[in-house]
């Protein structure tokens, strides 16, 4: 009788652990499908005509590629005013040394002070042509599409009488840390999202239906490579067979032909010097 109760904790144990997991396939499942499911368009003469003719002026999930532009002034960089970009991240880091009590051992780990994230509004362009991107920070994971612009860290000195009350207290600060990181002008982005019209111009924001908004430098023919390979299964053999994430316009357009893309690659230093 009593291993009953740990037989009971197991399987509502084991339970727990399938049902997450299957929360977790299910997701990333109907993400790929949503994906699938997606009108790609281009940026051009006829975009607004076709959004403007969609129903209630609005196209629920799209898919389009461009190059970043702000739509008037853009951030300079708190540290280099030749650097500019739309979407600024400012962190300011703590490092420290802890006595770890258990582990008998001095761990470090960073704190994080401050932590601020500014934008301005900003376009995909695509030749003349352009399309407004509605709240930027909604979009899944858009710190990941920031680079690094400036990164400083400032040791702390001390005196004997720190050291003392550090090894007292189990707690010393070895210095701060101080990184700046923008989403660059000129940057190669392709968005999904709700495609609607606001006073003539085109814009791309969240849908209103609830599918993710992604905002991300992967190609668009890589976006649709990985949601074949998932849906397929067969991720494993087409990593094999195309390599990773293209790195050179050859290679992009062999992988282009691979899975049935085509069209003009999108050169962003010729749509922004245009």
């Amino acid at each position: 009788m009593d291993r009953i109760p740990t037989e009971l904790l197991i399987l509502v144990v084991d339970s727990l652990v399938t049902a997450i997991c299957f929360k977790l396939y299910w997701n990333s499942s109907r993400s790929v499908r949503q994906l699938k499911a997606a009108q790609v368009l281009t940026i051009d003469d006829a975009l607004l005509k076709t959004v403007s003719e969609a129903e209630d002026q609005t196209i629920p999930y799209a898919v389009l590629e461009g190059c970043v532009g702000a739509l008037h002034e853009p951030i300079r960089s708190q540290f280099n005013s030749s650097v500019r970009g739309v979407v600024q991240n400012v962190t300011l880091l703590e490092h420290k040394v802890e006595w770890n009590k258990y582990s008998r051992f001095w761990s470090e780990r960073a704190k994080e002070l401050r932590n601020s994230m500014n934008w301005v509004p900003f376009n995909l362009l695509r030749g003349r042509h352009s399309v407004q991107v509605d709240e930027p920070l909604q979009a899944d994971n858009i710190d990941k599409l920031l680079t690094t612009v400036y990164d400083h860290y400032e040791p702390q000195s001390s005196s004997a009488l720190n050291h003392f009350f550090d090894w007292a207290t189990g707690e010393k600060t070895k210095g701060i840390e101080e990184i700046e990181s923008l989403l660059l002008e000129g940057t190669k982005l392709t968005a999904i999202g709700e495609l609607t019209t606001k006073d003539g111009a085109v814009h791309i924001g969240p849908p209103s239906r609830g599918e993710l908004y992604i905002l991300t430098t992967a190609f668009l023919c890589w976006l649709y490579f990985l949601s074949e390979c998932t849906v397929s299964g067969k991720f494993g053999e087409m990593l094999k067979r195309l390599g990773s994430a293209p790195r050179s316009s050859g290679d992009i357009e062999r992988r282009r032909k691979t899975i049935g893309l085509s069209g003009e690659i999108l050169n962003c230093r010729t749509v922004l010097s245009a």
